[in-house]
């Protein structure tokens, strides 16, 4: 979503005023759907929706680079859905200190109104 629903939301308005090039070139990209919760991590584009899911590829992800995660500790981090389709910067940087620091990040964006069923039924 982010700033790619922006920008097709400004060819559609040109679309509708006629612009001949929007319209012969088709630049207008279907909206990207975000949903109200994932998880994420730099390495993909992928969003996950639920923590096993992020945990089958992220064990996938450390067996190729050689990270052997047994034994480190489960780190829950609770974002903003809006910090995350704006690519906030601190996201990634945050999840990138923890695994230098030896933990096992999980970002969750969510947009506020379930944080504590987020922490009841996924932690």
């Amino acid at each position: 979503g982010g700033i790619t629903n922006v920008l097709n939301m400004v060819l559609i308005l040109g679309q509708l005023c006629k612009s001949s090039e929007i319209r012969q070139k088709n630049l207008i990209e279907d909206p990207i759907e975000i949903p109200n919760l994932g998880v994420v991590h730099y390495d993909t584009d992928i969003i996950f929706d639920t923590p096993k899911e992020y945990f089958d590829w992220l064990k996938k992800r450390n067996s190729v680079l050689g990270i052997d995660m047994k034994g480190l500790p489960v780190v829950g981090i609770l974002l903003y859905r809006k910090h995350f389709i704006a690519r906030q910067k601190y996201i990634f940087d945050l999840i990138r200190i923890f695994e230098k620091q030896g933990l096992v990040p999980v970002p969750i964006f969510i947009t506020g109104v379930e944080a504590h069923t987020v922490v009841r039924d996924l932690f």
